[in-house]
């Protein structure tokens, strides 16, 4: 029986996608072109994001590498998911380097997370 439906099914389906494109193709109805003018340019990581020293004291630097400017969103939460600092920077192609300073936080695990639209990067830091 699994053999038959592995056989017949490819062929159903073949049949009805090509009763849908030609009923498609007889009708009015206009899709939308692509070009290249509708992209948004967004950053993409040419590899990870490092932060070093990690575990740090007191501050700690950002690299990342990105293919073209853009702004970029961060977050550091806890371990238990509580957001603890957030901000924002601009990017620009190449290699973009960030120091912050978090001398108010309580020694332990926190993630950094990388939001650039629906792209997201998390790296795990320890303050020590």
């Amino acid at each position: 029986m699994k053999k038959l439906i592995h056989i017949i099914l490819p062929f159903i389906f073949l049949f009805v996608f090509n009763g849908l494109t030609n009923a498609y193709a007889d009708s009015n109805i206009s899709f939308p072109s692509f070009n290249n003018e509708n992209v948004v340019n967004k950053p993409l990581f040419k590899g990870n994001a490092k932060v070093y020293p990690n575990p740090f004291v007191s501050e700690f630097t950002l690299v990342i590498e990105a293919t073209s400017t853009a702004k970029i969103k961060l977050q550091m939460h806890n371990v238990i998911g509580k957001n603890i600092w957030s901000g924002e920077e601009t990017v620009q192609a190449g290699t973009n380097k960030y120091t912050y300073t978090f001398d108010n936080i309580e020694n332990g695990i926190y993630y950094l997370t990388i939001i650039n639209g629906d792209i997201r990067k998390s790296q795990k830091v320890i303050k020590k």
